[in-house]
């Protein structure tokens, strides 16, 4: 019978800034260097890396409370890559959050599509981004995206999101 044990590939908690994402993102090139899995699924890790990361980044500093600290982590078991990102969240972020993932997560089987409509339809939003991460996430993910809230405070959530690769 075969363990199927878990190995961390990468863990940050704490504070996060472009620099500790650049270094996190040069260390998990390196890590994911030294597994023989295919380029495509080097990829789709990465780029959902680049991604949570990002989401964390852009939307946890207006909101840490202390703590619930941002949380990012990559394991691999045998057979899929789990990659994992907690951070805090508004109630408004949390409601937007929700209905996107809901609508990702019922239309897995077109989701190219969808992601093309997305592109074309998206613009710049004041937080820098066009809110195609979590399209991009869904479009790497081999299983429905995983997630949960924890309420905070009538304002606020803690946000955790959990991606099969």
């Amino acid at each position: 019978m075969t363990k199927n044990t878990e190995n961390i590939i990468l863990s940050h908690s704490g504070t996060l800034d472009f620099d500790r994402v650049n270094i996190l993102l040069d260390k998990l090139q390196h890590e994911l260097s030294i597994y023989s899995e295919t380029t495509i699924c080097k990829k789709r890790i990465y780029s959902t890396a680049v991604e949570a990361l990002e989401n964390i980044l852009r939307h946890t500093g207006q909101n840490n409370v202390g703590k619930l600290p941002p949380h990012f982590s990559i394991t691999k078991k045998t057979g899929f890559y789990t990659i994992e990102s907690r951070n805090i969240v508004t109630k408004t972020q949390q409601k937007e959050l929700i209905k996107k993932l809901e609508y990702i997560n019922n239309n897995s089987h077109r989701i190219n599509k969808v992601f093309a409509e997305k592109l074309k339809t998206s613009h710049i939003s004041e937080e820098g981004g066009a809110g195609l991460g979590i399209y991009i996430i869904g479009k790497n993910a081999s299983e429905k995206i995983s997630y949960s809230f924890r309420e905070i405070n009538e304002k606020q959530s803690y946000f955790c999101l959990k991606i099969m690769i």
